[in-house]
């Protein structure tokens, strides 16, 4: 997993694996702060969490435990 955060927009990516240019081909919108990315195949590629200062909310989302190992690990890197 690929994480990203933008402090600028206060957004989160968390990428399932590298994704090329185009290949997300959908987006759903589970609520106003979090979407799923999903290629050709349906598969989901990516989610993005808007507001993340303010918390996340991992209900619906795709591979949610994953995501979660993934923020922990992220929290306690090194700047």
């Amino acid at each position: 997993m690929i994480v990203r955060y933008d402090s600028e927009v206060d957004a989160l990516y968390i990428s399932f694996r590298v994704i090329e240019p185009g290949g997300a081909k959908r987006t759903r919108m589970l609520d106003d702060r979090r979407m799923v990315d999903y290629d050709a195949a349906d598969q989901p590629i990516g989610v993005e969490f808007l507001c993340f200062s303010e918390g996340i909310d991992l209900e619906d989302v795709p591979r949610a435990e994953e995501i979660a190992t993934a923020l922990r690990a992220f929290a306690t890197a090194p700047a």
